[in-house]
């Protein structure tokens, strides 16, 4: 394995430190009666004679500075009940923000995606030891007390604030104290007392990730381009042209189509065959899926450069079949409903006024009529079908008539949860439908 240290035992410390680094002790009072206070330094040492006897100048007539709080690892061993398969790993989507280089800030797209794959960290449990050095009862009972409040039995640490790392929260909890002790030495008089407060914190050592950059392949267009001379050197130096002819080819896989109906999406031959394709296999030879993020996209203008209509949606695998995939879409993306909507879309000669959902219609009750109806019919108007018709209160009256109007024209069906479109001849649900290819395409 390459060399690498990222620090992930300091990190544990760093934060365990600042735990105990902002507790005061009372020195005295102010000319005005007001407590005067002094932070306790917090440091990171073992309580060797050695190290002590360093920081006693090497010499017995000096008394160590209290009071004092030093942190120290007593023990560190392996958690295996914790302990999960050596081969688990977890992957974790990232997407940046667009980086604007010319403005030289961050806009609102999303630019560059990633995975990171998280391998599984091995877990152990770290003992520490808190020493609180005091020189008199009252300055032990002063900061014990203010020490001791937190741990009923343990609080919570957060080495750092990265949304991906799985191992940054744990918690630290005091397993033991120990009143007094005189393990350190202290000068022949021993006025230094020590009291120890021994803690656990379970940790996870993480080896390092693998971070991949995400590509999207859907749709591939090549832009063939006819130039002269003068506009093939402006091409080379990166310069604007003028083409005199463009082409373009669209390659899909497969040359398959896209049939969008209701929430399911389905692949279709050039013969309009059902193609028992499975989804997951085809987006793992392009990409990585990403729940909530990947999209698929439905073009609904003439020109494939033109997206200004596009249907947009997140999708899904079906487990249950996997030659459909399943579509959540924006409702932003779908067109607003001209002709606003209506009720249901009923045959007027088998549904009609005094006969079941009819026998008491409300105010602005509309319905999208199937066959024609004569003002000699218990209706009392004459319409057409594909008409719609709506009810004042009083009479039925034509809302919407269809051999007036040839321009598209949306409305939406309550009864179906679906919005139809009227294309000048019929009505058709606006946005199921074949998509050819390059005109349906997938973002992961």
């Amino acid at each position: 394995m390459d060399y690498f240290y990222d620090k992930q035992i300091r990190k544990y410390i760093v934060q365990f430190i600042r735990i105990f680094s902002d507790f005061k002790s009372q020195r005295g009072f102010g000319q005005d009666g007001s407590a005067l206070l002094r932070t306790v330094p917090v440091n990171y040492g073992d309580p060797s004679r050695i190290v002590a006897h360093i920081m006693k100048n090497n010499s017995e007539n000096t008394i160590n500075t209290v009071p004092f709080i030093s942190v120290y690892i007593t023990d560190m061993q392996m958690a295996p009940d914790r302990r999960t398969h050596q081969k688990h790993n977890v992957s974790a989507y990232v997407t940046e923000k667009e980086y604007d280089a010319e403005l030289g800030e961050y806009t609102d797209q999303p630019g560059e995606r990633y995975e990171v794959k998280r391998h599984a960290p091995v877990p152990y449990n770290i003992t520490i030891n808190v020493d609180v050095w005091t020189s008199n009862s009252n300055q032990k009972f002063e900061l014990l007390e203010q020490l001791l409040v937190l741990f009923n039995p343990h609080i919570n640490l957060r080495t750092n604030d990265n949304p991906i790392d799985w191992s940054s929260l744990t918690y630290m909890e005091m397993t033991s104290l120990q009143w007094s002790g005189r393990s350190i030495p202290s000068g022949a008089d021993d006025v230094i007392d020590v009291a120890t407060l021994q803690f656990k914190i379970p940790v996870l050592i993480n080896p390092p990730v693998q971070v991949k950059r995400q590509r999207m392949i859907h749709t591939i267009i090549n832009k063939l381009d006819m130039l002269n001379d003068e506009n093939l050197t402006l091409f080379n130096e990166k310069e604007s042209f003028e083409s005199q002819f463009t082409s373009y080819i669209i390659v899909t896989p497969g040359q398959l189509k896209a049939k969008l109906q209701g929430d399911t999406v389905t692949m279709i031959d050039q013969n309009n065959i059902l193609d028992q394709l499975n989804w997951q296999s085809l987006i793992e030879g392009y990409g990585e899926f990403q729940p909530g993020y990947s999209q698929i996209r439905f073009r609904r203008n003439n020109d494939v450069e033109d997206d200004s209509n596009d249907i947009i949606g997140t999708f899904s695998f079906n487990e249950q079949d996997p030659s459909k995939l399943l579509v959540t879409l924006d409702p932003d993306t779908i067109p607003n409903n001209t002709l606003g909507t209506i009720d249901d879309v009923i045959n007027p000669l088998e549904s009609y006024p005094g006969d079941g959902d009819f026998a008491t219609p409300a105010v602005n009750q509309r319905y999208l009529i199937t066959q024609d109806i004569s003002s000699q019919s218990l209706w009392q108007i004459t319409a057409f079908a594909n008409d719609i018709i709506i009810f004042d209160g009083t009479t039925w009256s034509v809302f919407f008539s269809s051999g007036d109007n040839q321009s598209i024209e949306t409305v939406y069906d309550n009864q179906s949860d679906s919005q139809l479109e009227w294309d000048g001849t019929s009505w058709r649900k606006s946005y199921d439908g074949i998509y050819s290819p390059g005109y349906w395409r997938l973002y992961l």
